[in-house]
């Protein structure tokens, strides 16, 4: 090893058995964090990222998003227009809870 390799470290991490699916994805910031909250049905999470690893985050979703377009094909995708704008463009305003007779 040379003197300008450190010593590799294993973190033990509690990985939460259950996959949710996103159905919602917030990103807000402030002069210190930027805050992401992932909803997935009635349950949301939130997590909390400095300015460096926000942009570590970002650099590695775009490296993984471009090794799944190269193996599966390019992804078209926009945003949404946010609350700022107006809604997302649709013929109907579904608000609330659905039921069915």
């Amino acid at each position: 090893m040379n003197n300008d390799q450190q010593p590799s470290q294993v973190l033990q991490v509690a990985l939460d058995p259950n996959i949710y699916a996103s159905s919602m994805a917030q990103i807000v910031f402030d002069q210190e964090n930027f805050y992401v909250t992932l909803v997935s049905g009635n349950q949301g999470r939130r997590f909390q990222f400095s300015p460096m690893h926000a942009k570590r985050f970002l650099m590695l979703l775009q490296k993984q998003m471009e090794a799944f377009e190269k193996q599966f094909g390019e992804q078209k995708a926009e945003l949404p227009i946010t609350a700022q704008g107006s809604e997302p463009q649709t013929n109907e305003r579904k608000i609330g809870f659905q039921g069915q007779m």
